[in-house]
């Protein structure tokens, strides 16, 4: 089912979650409590790489939500476009192959409706289309919103949770 392929971020102490005990950061006792880190974004690209190639690197990602280590955060705009980018041409998926791999995520989903008032308190993305990503993470109070995307990831300031790109997140949890 699945086509096979080859496989500086802020400071972990300037959010608000990397207090003592909570989130990201180190626990009262001094040990990484990054795994409270269970509710999650994943932006798009990383979720496509995740469900659909066999050799992801983002494979631990999966594994993390199936055994339910975190929650995977999706509004309605997210998952439209997820299913969207799953039907674009270069991946070659039919229809079973696109619904087989949203199945893979859809019973681990936790929907987020988005508040218009607390999204407008966020900073503003470069890239519009990758705001809904900020929202999500906003109004579902993720940990950490997981991406590779330049806009989303130069974001330093006026977020209540970090953007890191996945592998930052995945050494340190799973270590």
């Amino acid at each position: 089912m699945v086509p096979s392929r080859a496989a500086g971020n802020k400071a972990v102490s300037e959010y608000p979650l990397a207090q003592a005990g909570e989130g990201w950061g180190e626990g009262g006792d001094g040990s990484n409590s990054v795994l409270n880190m269970t509710r999650l974004v994943i932006d798009t690209n990383v979720l496509v790489s995740a469900l659909i190639f066999k050799d992801s690197r983002h494979l631990p990602l999966r594994e993390a939500w199936q055994q339910k280590r975190i929650t995977p955060l999706m509004s309605i705009a997210t998952y439209r476009e997820l299913k969207h980018v799953l039907g674009y041409p270069m991946f070659k998926l039919e229809d079973h192959q696109i619904t087989e791999a949203v199945a893979l995520i859809g019973p681990y989903i936790e929907w987020v409706a988005i508040d218009a008032d607390r999204a407008a308190t966020l900073p503003k993305c470069s890239d519009r289309d990758d705001q809904k990503f900020l929202q999500v993470a906003m109004c579902g109070g993720a940990a950490a919103l997981l991406s590779y995307d330049r806009a989303l990831l130069k974001m330093k300031r006026g977020l209540p949770f970090p953007v890191l790109k996945p592998e930052v997140w995945t050494a340190t949890a799973f270590g």
